[in-house]
């Protein structure tokens, strides 16, 4: 069909046409004709050249098929119940007792252990300099990875994710790299007992056809993906949690005697929060043979926007007030309550359990997984963060998307 200028909730750089119910978006994420676009004018001599992320069918499926073990059950479960914990408890403390007071910071430098630790990148929980440095370059790679919606200079974009790529080498890659490789050669690192992507990746360097920079730029893609999705996750949770608290203070009173209820509560509110704002508003693909979606009909290279945050708000799914927060939202079943918030089909977050968890179930006695979004929003709560009334949420200008650079808020000894 002829492509048009398409009106998107983000602006977009180049005509195509735009999908908004949340059916069609849906359909259209698990349509293996429809390949993923995303940042492809700029991929070559990014951070995203031939990462997971930008291959089609079957390069996709072969490299997927490889990291897919990292996230498997008892993983995930090893993560939330026992290395999580112990770097909240660690992290968290030695961050707010050095003074930090930004709730977007904080939940950087938390998620960060974890998906450093994912990535293959060994750094102490309690450094936080080396975190903080972790965070910085996290930064960098960030615009690369979003680079279409950047404000400012692609090409300096560019040049500064290139120069942030051989600090990260020099500072920790290479260290941890040597590592492995002598546990490989000594035989004690195999693919059976591998459980980092840099691992992974090494053991297979061969098979899956990777040289030295693919690996730097998919650990580095990994690494920044795990800690940035997740810590804006908190930041847009906490905010609207500080306005449903005001709104529902005997409520909310009632859940701080009743923790388990309370982390279950905080896992909808992270939900929610996630479905108004996906860190990633609007997904592009493009048409690799004619294919129809709803009433819209395609054919090869037509670019099609899946526009993410008009699907979450969609009124026939979400209801008539989808544009409010609402953590006791009644959701249609077969639906999950963050929307389409990690994407979908193919090319669905690899780590969506690990950042938004497994909700309850009648089914299932087990306590849920929570998911470390919900759980830093636990810690911060216990710890009684509130909003600090002095310093406003500042926004971030480098991009078009609608994120937070920094959440300032204060503690209850404060």
């Amino acid at each position: 069909m002829a492509a048009v200028r398409a009106i998107t909730s983000v602006p977009v750089d180049e005509d195509g046409t735009v999908l908004t119910s949340y059916e069609d978006v849906r359909v259209a994420l698990f349509t293996r004709s429809l390949a993923q676009h995303a940042h492809k004018r700029y991929e070559r001599g990014n951070i995203l050249e031939d990462v997971v992320m930008q291959l089609h069918l079957p390069a996709h499926k072969i490299r997927r098929r490889a990291e897919n073990p990292l996230y498997r059950r008892d993983a995930v479960l090893d993560y939330e119940r026992v290395r999580f914990p112990a770097v909240i408890d660690t992290t968290l403390d030695t961050a707010i007792g050095s003074g930090v007071r930004d709730a977007l910071e904080l939940a950087h430098l938390l998620t960060m252990v974890l998906s450093a630790h994912i990535s293959g990148i060994d750094v102490d929980q309690a450094d936080i300099a080396a975190l903080r440095r972790l965070v910085e370059l996290e930064r960098v790679f960030v615009q690369g990875a979003s680079i279409s919606d950047s404000t400012r200079d692609k090409q300096d974009v560019i040049s500064d994710v290139n120069v942030a790529l051989e600090e990260f080498d020099d500072e920790f890659l290479a260290f941890a790299r040597a590592r492995r490789e002598a546990r490989i050669a000594e035989g004690s690192l195999t693919i059976e007992n591998a459980n980092d992507l840099l691992s992974v990746l090494l053991l297979q360097k061969d098979g899956l056809g990777l040289d030295d920079a693919l690996i730097l730029r998919e650990v580095a893609f990994f690494l920044e993906s795990g800690s940035h999705t997740s810590s804006l996750s908190v930041a847009g949770a906490l905010t609207e949690l500080f306005a449903w608290i005001a709104e529902h203070p005997s409520r909310w009173a009632s859940l701080q005697e009743q923790p388990q209820a309370r982390r279950e509560f905080l896992q909808r509110c992270a939900h929610e929060a996630i479905r108004l704002y996906p860190v990633v508003p609007v997904l592009r693909r493009r048409a690799t043979e004619p294919v129809a979606i709803g009433a819209q009909k395609f054919v090869p290279d037509d670019v099609v926007f899946l526009d993410c945050v008009a699907a979450n708000r969609d009124t026939s799914v979400f209801g008539t007030d989808a544009d409010r927060f609402d953590p006791d939202r009644i959701i249609p079943e077969g639906v999950p309550r963050f929307g389409i918030g990690f994407g979908g089909g193919m090319h669905t977050c690899i780590g969506r359990v690990l950042a938004a968890g497994v909700e309850s179930s009648g089914s299932r006695s087990e306590p849920p997984i929570l998911g470390q979004v919900a759980q830093v929003l636990e810690a911060l709560v216990v710890r009684g963060v509130r909003p600090d009334p002095e310093r406003p949420p500042v926004p971030d200008t480098t991009t078009v998307r609608k994120r937070l650079k920094s959440l300032p808020v204060l503690f209850e000894n404060d």
